[in-house]
């Protein structure tokens, strides 16, 4: 996905392939969750990359789903695929690039826990 993300500089043709997306485990209403009072965690293999406030986002949601609504009609379970906190593994240094057999973890406190196995494309 990475060659394609780096095409030109805007990253989203790096984050909406069918089969990759990773997108979990539950999805809930706006009135069932605070992103004020949550933190999302990401773990490669156990280990910490990120940890970051989903409270504290450049732009407000509000804000995205008015802005993206300027460009393409906007339907009910849609989903909007924004940034990323710091700490990402090509921004690291040394850099650290995900391989297979690697267990990525994405915790957003009061939602829980999305599990994926990075494995061999062949």
């Amino acid at each position: 996905m990475r060659e394609w993300q780096f095409r030109t500089k805007e990253w989203l043709q790096g984050k909406i392939w069918a089969k990759s997306t990773p997108v979990g485990p539950v999805m809930v209403t706006a009135d069932e969750f605070d992103p004020a009072q949550s933190v999302l965690h990401t773990r490669v293999n156990g280990e910490t990359m990120q940890e970051h406030s989903i409270g504290d986002l450049l732009f407000t949601p509000e804000h995205l789903v008015a802005y993206f609504s300027t460009m393409l009609p906007l339907n009910p379970g849609d989903i909007n695929l924004t940034g990323t906190p710091g700490g990402v593994g090509r921004a690291r240094n040394p850099q650290v690039f995900l391989k297979s057999g690697d267990v990525v973890e994405v915790e957003i406190d009061g939602l829980g826990v999305l599990i994926n196995k990075i494995v061999d494309p062949a």
